[in-house]
């Protein structure tokens, strides 16, 4: 579901509050904090969707789990990238 198709004011507002408690992660624990709470929050919504045999949905969080180490590794990959041309613009 993306923000442009949530209908209601009540599914704009639990959109917003898991922003907002994402944030509140990643302000105190950093990005492994968020990306961890992505993570919890996918097999959760995946577990939604298959109890309620919603089984697109199902496939689709269980994909974006699966696929959570390479989300993670290019990342931190491009973070490394960043910083190495910061560092090298540093030196100029």
């Amino acid at each position: 579901m993306t923000w442009k198709t949530c209908r209601t004011a009540k599914s704009r507002r639990r959109n917003w509050e898991m922003v907002h408690h994402l944030i509140r992660v990643h302000e105190t624990e950093g990005d492994e904090g968020a990306a961890r709470l992505g993570r919890e929050l996918c097999y959760r919504l995946y577990a939604l969707a298959d109890r309620k045999n919603r089984a697109a949905e199902a496939l689709a969080y269980n994909t974006l789990v699966r696929s959570w180490p390479s989300i993670i590794d290019l990342a931190r990959s491009r973070e490394s990238v960043q910083s190495d041309m910061l560092d090298a613009g540093s030196r100029t």
